[in-house]
């Protein structure tokens, strides 16, 4: 039960213990429609003999399985690490970059050296899980002439190009002078997410398989190792681990165990969850920062701070996200059967009721866990100074993240309402200049008003709006929860209407 950091939860299995969905892990039932069941009698103990082409056949289902999938999961994973700031920031960038000017600004950049070097350690991994700085990140932004933003052309100051004469991003600006490797902002779901990819110039088709292959190896390996570990700590501390968690009459020991194993292999296989969504978000061109997924591997062990092992930023989210996921899918069950008393065998339908309320709990709690830990993973500062560029096919946030309390905190702040704002925009542009204008003023007058009062607008805003970067792709996920509760109520009703027949 590997922990995918921006998989769409396709297992609707997420009950079973670890293992339960692997028919050739260590002590899985005979008889698994891919297997190749195999067996004999050794005294009181059936051991299973794989078959190699039993287990190609399971990886090639698996592979397919994946593929279909790809689609969704290369677009979740650029939702999460789009950064999609609201007017108010964008107002924000404006309005401070345009006053960082004369011996304000040399003021500022005397207190830079040491921003900079917070910045420096807190990428390295050893920084508390919290912002670095004192002040507003944004004020630390605009306090550097290099990455000053405007949302009005400036002549005090003009654009920056790159060696290759493109003019670097800055969030407020328009599509004329987006780069162009970069999407245009996706503010719609997944579908049009995956639209948007095909339809680049650069991209295409072939830009949603771009992490198949690693997501594919680590899926393999997890299922694999979990299984094996989990079986011989069992083994060692004398658990029984022949029967399903729910079963046992301590299942306490055996769901920690089953815990403990899944976090460790997440955590061993960090490597490829990172690789993949490094792969996903990075450019098509062939001069990309990553060739390949050998390549996205080892360059990670070439840097400190890209060290998926050492790194405290890329560390905390693979444990906190693995442990959420993890620990719903293995104590779901226990709370419905010992807590609330309610029996998936004598009483199917009220459990299926529960289930899919906890699982809308386990997606509420992961979600914002798995968006950190996108972005940290594929923020600029995690990635190894080889020389090679960064450039990705979304924005990102021009400041680090320095843990996932600050990414969430940020991230709400920052972006909460824009996709709102993105789609009130088109609506005007259809409707004429008069209602483009119309909309400018309103925005100016709120802002001049969030200014006076000191506030970034995200207190403005309702719950959910300022919620909703954090939960890209939920959408998907509770229209999965919904069809496999669908699913088991139409089997539990088509075995009692044949049980009903056969008297």
């Amino acid at each position: 039960m590997a922990t995918n950091p921006y998989a769409i939860d396709s297992s609707a299995l997420s009950g079973l213990p670890a293992g339960a969905l692997n028919p050739y892990a260590v002590g899985a039932p005979l008889g698994s429609p891919l297997s190749g069941d195999y067996g004999y009698d050794d005294g009181d103990v059936d051991v299973e003999v794989v078959s190699p082409s039993g287990y190609a056949r399971y990886a090639l289902f698996r592979f397919l399985g994946l593929a279909i999938w790809s689609h969704a999961n290369v677009a979740s994973t650029l939702l999460r690490v789009q950064y999609l700031p609201n007017a108010a920031t964008r107002s924000r960038l404006a309005h401070l970059g345009s006053s960082s000017s004369g011996d304000e600004g040399s003021d500022l950049d005397a207190d830079h050296e040491d921003d900079d070097n917070e910045t420096d350690f807190a990428s390295d991994g050893f920084a508390s899980d919290g912002p670095a700085r004192g002040g507003d990140d944004l004020d630390f932004l605009l306090s550097q002439p290099s990455t000053a933003m405007s949302s009005v052309p400036s002549t005090s100051a003009p654009s920056r190009v790159d060696d290759d004469g493109y003019v670097v991003h800055s969030y407020a600006d328009d599509a004329a002078t987006r780069p162009l490797t970069m999407l245009p902002p996706l503010t719609g779901g997944l579908w049009s997410t995956v639209r948007a990819v095909r339809r680049h110039p650069e991209e295409g088709t072939l830009a949603l398989y771009k992490a198949l292959f690693t997501d594919f190896a680590r899926h393999m390996l997890a299922e694999t190792m979990e299984p094996t570990l989990c079986s011989s700590a069992c083994d060692s501390l004398g658990i029984d681990d022949t029967l399903l968690p729910v079963d046992h009459d301590n299942p306490i020991p055996i769901s920690l165990v089953a815990l403990v194993t899944s976090v460790g292999v997440d955590f061993l296989l960090s490597p490829f969850a990172i690789a993949c969504t490094r792969l996903a978000v990075q450019t098509s061109r062939p001069e990309r920062k990553y060739r390949g997924f050998l390549h996205a591997l080892r360059a990670q062990f070439l840097d400190v701070r890209s060290n998926p092992y050492m790194n405290l930023t890329l560390v905390l989210p693979t444990l906190a996200a693995s442990a959420v996921g993890n620990g719903f899918a293995l104590f779901t069950p226990l709370l419905i059967d010992r807590v609330l008393g309610v029996s998936e065998t004598y009483n199917p339908i009220r459990y299926a009721v529960y289930e899919l309320v906890l699982k809308t709990v386990r997606d509420l709690a992961l979600l914002p866990l798995q968006t950190a830990q996108a972005r940290l993973y594929a923020q600029p500062a995690a990635h190894p100074r080889d020389g090679r560029d960064w450039v990705a096919i979304v924005p990102q946030a021009p400041v680090p993240y320095t843990g996932i309390r600050d990414c969430l905190v940020r991230t709400q702040r920052e972006e909460g309402g824009a996709r709102a704002e993105h789609r009130a925009d088109a609506a005007a542009a259809k409707a004429g200049p008069a209602a483009v204008a119309k909309l400018a003023g309103r925005r100016a007058r709120r802002n001049r008003k969030l200014r006076r009062r000191g506030s970034t607008g995200a207190s403005e805003l309702g719950l959910w709006w300022r919620l909703e970067p954090l939960y890209q792709g939920l959408g998907l996920r509770m229209a999965s929860n919904v069809a496999y509760f669908l699913m088991r109520v139409m089997t539990e009703y088509i075995e009692v209407t044949l049980d009903d027949d056969e008297f």
